[in-house]
């Protein structure tokens, strides 16, 4: 069973969320299903989004943001939600919930 009270808000924030989630799965990594993986994966991607969109200007935030769709361009749709799925997705989110933001 995993342990929850190490994700909140504040951790997202301010600790790599993906690696508090990766030190949960630790111990059963070996039997997570690849989804997961990318799933865990992704949160990397967004944390260093959320640091680069508070550390870049809109120039090179947007090169970086073409960059990461370049480089996780797939042929299959299905294999894997790539980082910018992820991102449009929670862009979506971001107007629906204003006061959410992972």
């Amino acid at each position: 069973m995993l342990d929850l009270d190490d994700l909140t808000i504040d951790n997202a924030y301010f600790r790599s969320v993906d690696m508090i989630v990766r030190r949960m799965l630790d111990p059963v990594w070996h039997k997570v299903d690849p989804r997961t993986e990318q799933l865990v994966s992704d949160l990397a991607t967004l944390r260093r989004l959320l640091t680069y969109l508070l550390t870049y200007n809109t120039l090179a935030f947007h090169a970086c943001l073409e960059t990461l769709i370049t480089a996780n361009m797939t042929t299959d749709v299905g294999t894997a939600a790539p980082a910018p799925v992820a991102v449009d997705a929670h862009r979506r989110g971001a107007h629906h919930n204003a006061g959410v933001i992972l």
